[in-house]
């Protein structure tokens, strides 16, 4: 066995079984990313409550143990195509966990997929049964496609599904149907569905319906008046709130200037991008638990509880914000690295139980209320200012700022476009090297 290697937020493990025990304690808190590319199978409890944990690389990966993942809130990426077993509670209250390949899985534990508010697209050609709890408590599938479940036990609550699931792939019976008339399903589910349901077909994939946040054509359909809904549910407009549904996963609104509709429990809300919005009303996001990213070059100002339990926020237009109002942030637990630079005032509770917050950026203005952390247990925030009037702040610490890897939320930004620049620099050489030739 070779020990694990801790570089700069990244565990590098290189065993085929990883267990907690070579995992120092000490790290737990600061582990962002684990590269583990010969690993095969990680045992119990192995990176249970790794609170701030953004993304796993196990290509190998085929079993994940009881509670492997078990509130691991910031999780939101699995590498790996190979994944054959979930024991029970493996990525039980993964609140962000948004993409992971279910495809090969044959055995679903129980709870194994429980309060993974982000996981909207599941599926999976290899399981015959699962465990009846599998789905249990607050799921917000847009898609669920099984090719060969075979059991008539009930697995699906459809009355709970029934404001986000739209398209459903069931072979077999299901012995309580519930009210399913708003879902589309495949031509080969079950005949139970076909009497009830509208067929879909073509089928969608799941790779078909992810969102990476708001592309360029979003962009384009939203410069008009009347509204558009892509067929991934993005509702695009220049300003108008007409239309939609809970369903809806992206908001782009090209024209909107103040946000007074509040979007409170939009589940499948996985992006907004309001980029000339100024003012986001009192709970205008209030437990949109997918809601990963906001982005407003002219935020100024949020109400209260604006995103208070956005489980799965990770970017925000914070920058220009003047105050940060009481429990604005609160609960949200994939928050790492807020910069308030412009804010002037921190209320009490404004990032309370933010267990992954690691660092908020201020000016040298900023009153920050004493219990604005209140119950960020997870470590010591660190707080970069040059006030020198620094009050005492529970959970906080006064010190440079603090640099990072970049934070994962769609995908890696800065890695990619890193990649461009050696790939450019790659050209302009070569071609220089064979100038070069002609020249000598």
């Amino acid at each position: 066995k070779q020990q694990p290697v801790y570089i700069k937020n990244t565990l590098v493990v290189f065993d085929r079984e990883i267990s907690k025990e070579i995992i120092p304690e000490e790290i737990k808190n600061d582990i962002l990313y684990v590269v583990a590319p010969f690993a095969e199978k990680i045992l119990e409890e192995c990176f249970y409550q790794f609170r701030k944990l953004r993304c796993l690389f196990l290509p190998q990966l085929i079993s994940v143990g009881p509670h492997a993942f078990q509130q691991c809130y910031s999780l939101s990426k699995i590498v790996g195509d190979k994944i054959e077993i979930l024991e029970d509670y493996s990525l039980y209250q993964c609140y962000s966990l948004a993409n992971v390949n279910l495809l090969n899985v044959r055995k679903f534990g129980k709870k194994c997929l429980s309060e993974c508010h982000s996981l909207q697209l599941l599926e999976n050609e290899a399981a015959i049964e699962t465990d009846k709890d599998v789905f249990e408590e607050d799921v917000s599938f847009q898609l669920i496609s099984f090719y060969k479940l075979n059991q008539k036990e009930n697995i699906l609550n459809f009355d709970e599904m029934g404001n986000t699931l739209q398209y459903l792939r069931m072979p077999c019976e299901q012995q309580d149907m519930g009210n399913p008339e708003n879902i589309l399903v495949a031509k080969d589910s079950h005949q139970s569905f076909l009497g009830v349901c509208e067929i879909a077909d073509p089928f969608p994939r799941a790779a078909d319906l992810r969102l990476r946040g708001a592309t360029k054509e979003h962009i384009q359909s939203s410069k008009q008046e009347q509204p558009f809904v892509s067929p991934q549910l993005v509702y695009c407009c220049k300003s108008s709130l007409q239309w939609f549904s809970k369903r809806i996963r992206g908001l782009v609104l090209s024209q909107l200037t103040e946000l007074t509709t509040s979007f409170t429990n939009y589940q499948c809300l996985i992006f907004a991008h309001l980029p000339l919005c100024k003012l986001i009303c009192e709970s205008g996001f209030k437990f949109c638990q997918s809601l990963r990213k906001l982005y407003s070059s002219q935020l100024t100002q949020v109400g209260k509880q604006a995103f208070y339990g956005c489980l799965s926020l990770t970017e925000i237009s914070s920058q220009y914000l003047l105050r940060v109002e009481e429990s604005t942030f609160s609960y949200c637990q994939s928050l790492f690295n807020v910069d308030l630079k412009s804010a002037v005032e921190i209320k009490a509770k404004a990032f309370h139980r933010c267990l992954a917050l690691k660092q908020v950026i201020c000016n040298d203005k900023v009153e920050i209320d004493p219990g604005c952390f209140s119950d960020c247990d997870q470590g010591k925030v660190n707080v970069f200012t040059s006030n020198e009037n620094k009050a005492e702040v529970a959970n906080a610490v006064f010190g440079a700022q603090q640099r990072y890897q970049e934070v994962l939320c769609f995908e890696f930004v800065e890695r990619r476009q890193m990649i461009k620049r050696i790939r450019r620099s790659k050209m302009i050489c070569d071609r220089i090297m064979h100038l070069r030739k002609f020249v000598l």
